[in-house]
């Protein structure tokens, strides 16, 4: 999913849309934070962003969000998957591609035409001068053999960086592709092996009305392989990392469940869930689509995290996909 002030696209009343939005809303505030739906600041563009509750898993977090797109739900939830954030420079997404269902190492070699920023030459630096023993960037410990001593040009991504990130890259979109996220090999840390499947499975654990919501998505996102896959270069805090993904479709009455289940990054976050469902709407007499989404993610930093740290972490992350949803919504609203 792409894991956004925006132009007035909207204009009615609350009570008509109050009337409209009786049952989607009531659906939306029986699983999620929101207690209610705000129709009139939705109607106006405006993109509502709430923080879940403190999970007891030390390492998660949650942000959930409201917003509506001036098209019909089918195209709508199309938009939302081919929407490309490369083109915001502000959101610092350096590349996004879109893979086959069983990508060769041939797919990922964009990445060897990365933009040289510093974000990106202190990713290829992490990556040349690994060490195995306590890798800065996170990845199995038999992924780490194959890195270090790599070419360097001190100018970007050197042939050998790009040739070792290919290849890690392959294996584990091969590895999904087959076995779901509980193929991914387990992630080195300080504090021992961290299993994929194991942070997404705590995590739907901390949520039980999205995960009894979604539990048709939810299964498909991490048992089962398939859905449509993508690899990422973008900026966490300053240095670039890599990541891959693969999103799921299906309807639900007449509404519309999409998922997206980021499993492998080299830094930011270990897993990352994302579940949005999608309701039509009649707004000023044309069809529109109320959309929840919700964004939870396991990190190895936040697990280090306590108190005033903890709650500044979910303030940044709820500003972050406010900022990232509202780009696609305004994307979206003045393409359509």
């Amino acid at each position: 999913m792409r894991t956004f002030p925006i132009l007035p696209i909207v204009v009615a009343t609350l009570a008509a849309a109050s009337r409209l939005l009786a049952d989607p809303a009531a659906e939306i505030t029986s699983f999620s934070t929101f207690k209610e739906v705000d129709m009139k600041k939705l109607a106006k563009g405006e993109v509502i962003a709430a923080s879940g509750s403190t999970m007891k898993m030390p390492r998660g977090l949650e942000v959930e969000t409201l917003f509506i797109l001036p098209l019909p739900v089918a195209k709508a939830n199309d938009a939302q998957q081919k929407w490309d954030g490369t083109r915001h420079s502000e959101l610092k997404i350096y590349q996004h591609v879109d893979l086959p269902r069983r990508p060769s190492a041939q797919d990922f070699q964009r990445i060897a035409s990365a933009p040289h920023n510093r974000s990106v030459e202190k990713f290829a630096a992490a990556t040349e001068k690994l060490n195995p023993e306590r890798p800065e960037l996170q990845m199995s410990a038999a992924e780490t053999k194959g890195a270090g001593r790599l070419g360097a040009d001190g100018k970007g991504i050197s042939p050998g960086v790009a040739a070792f990130w290919s290849g890690l890259l392959q294996g584990r979109a091969g590895a999904f592709a087959s076995g779901g996220l509980g193929a991914q090999p387990a992630y080195l840390t300080r504090g021992g092996p961290v299993r994929p499947a194991d942070e997404a499975a705590a995590l739907l654990r901390e949520r039980g009305a999205i995960q009894k919501q979604f539990s048709a998505l939810a299964s498909a996102m991490t048992g089962g392989g398939g859905g449509a896959l993508s690899y990422e270069l973008f900026d966490v805090e300053g240095r670039a990392a890599v990541s891959l993904g693969a999103t799921f479709s299906r309807t639900a009455g007449e509404s519309i469940q999409s998922g997206t289940v980021q499993f492998y990054s080299s830094d930011g976050y270990l897993v990352m869930l994302s579940f949005m469902q999608m309701w039509p709407v009649q707004i000023d007499g044309k069809a529109a689509t109320l959309v929840w989404r919700s964004d939870m993610l396991s990190s190895s930093q936040l697990g280090d995290l306590h108190g005033i740290e903890r709650s500044g972490s979910s303030v940044a992350m709820r500003k972050e996909i406010q900022k990232n949803v509202a780009a696609m919504v305004k994307d979206i609203s003045s393409q359509r």
